[in-house]
């Protein structure tokens, strides 16, 4: 902390005479103000009138405050951080390399992921013919599906009317339906071509296969694709489409066999829920050494 400011103020008043307009002498009283001192001790000049003599006058500072340390509730909380980084690491099966599921699903060259640190959103990318394909996630899907997976369980045990043995049968199910990565997981996939526009499919991955919502066409085919604002008001403003459970039920066929020829199948359908669980490990774990080294600064 910066040392504390002492000011020392002189005043010594005499009466100058001025004239005025008319020519008269009018006394008037000047004020004279001595300026902050920045030291440990500061010594005033008291000047006296009558004897020309000065005085001194010493006075004491204050002493400085030392540099803030971490107080207890930070500690406790680094502390509280690095036990769950140490137990995140040990616990999960997240490592630093690549896994091999990553890898063998790269190792086709079909598709490409584009994934940033830090970022919430994954997309799976691949050329078909003159067609652009972008398959858009989001990894806080896991995140919503547990969420309503202990909502759902609350409701269980509330039903159940104490029966333990219900509600913990209903919680194991809803356990390892999670655990083998069949959580609902909402897509977004735009097939695009040059000048030609795109289509956009509002899709659901879950249990091993793509579920389509509905589809929409956009004469732009960038619109499809534009994640900001804008885009998305531009897009309300459209006709989206009908649901699909409203098409004839051949048309709905033949869109899944447009889709499964582009690679939007069973196998993609499975690997999209692991890549999820993945990602949000590593970006937990991120996370909390983001915060630690935060609290410790």
């Amino acid at each position: 902390m910066a040392s504390l400011f002492r000011t020392c103020i002189l005043r010594s008043a005499r009466t100058v005479p001025l004239k005025n307009p008319f020519g008269q002498a009018t006394p008037i009283t000047r004020s004279f103000k001595s300026l902050n001192f920045n030291s440990s001790t500061c010594t005033c000049l008291i000047l006296n009138n009558s004897t020309r003599s000065f005085s001194t006058t010493s006075i004491r500072s204050f002493s400085t405050t030392s540099i803030r340390s971490l107080s207890s509730a930070d500690r406790t909380l680094a502390d509280q951080l690095a036990y769950e980084i140490k137990t995140e690491t040990e616990s999960s099966s997240y490592t630093p390399d690549t896994p091999d599921f990553i890898k063998e699903f790269l190792s086709r060259q079909t598709f490409k992921i584009e994934d940033k640190t830090g970022h919430d959103e994954v997309a799976i990318t691949r050329v078909f013919g003159n067609e652009t394909l972008r398959l858009l996630f989001s990894v806080s899907e896991v995140t919503s599906a547990e969420s309503s997976s202990d909502s759902f369980s609350d409701e269980d045990d509330y039903e159940s009317d104490g029966d333990d043995s219900v509600s913990d049968e209903n919680a194991e199910d809803e356990d390892e339906d999670l655990s083998e990565g069949t959580f609902p997981i909402r897509c977004v996939l735009t097939v695009e071509k040059q000048a030609k526009g795109a289509l956009a499919f509002e899709l659901t991955c879950e249990d091993g296969v793509f579920i389509i919502d509905s589809i929409s066409y956009y004469k732009d085919g960038k619109l499809a694709n534009d994640l900001t604002v804008e885009g998305d008001w531009q897009r309300r403003r459209l006709y989206l489409g009908p649901r699909f459970e409203n098409l004839d039920n051949e048309v709905q066929i033949l869109f899944e066999r447009y889709l499964e020829e582009r690679g939007i199948d069973t196998s993609l359908a499975l690997f999209i829920p692991n890549y999820v669980d993945y990602k949000e490990q590593k970006e937990y774990l991120g996370w909390l050494h983001n915060v630690k080294k935060f609290v410790d600064a």
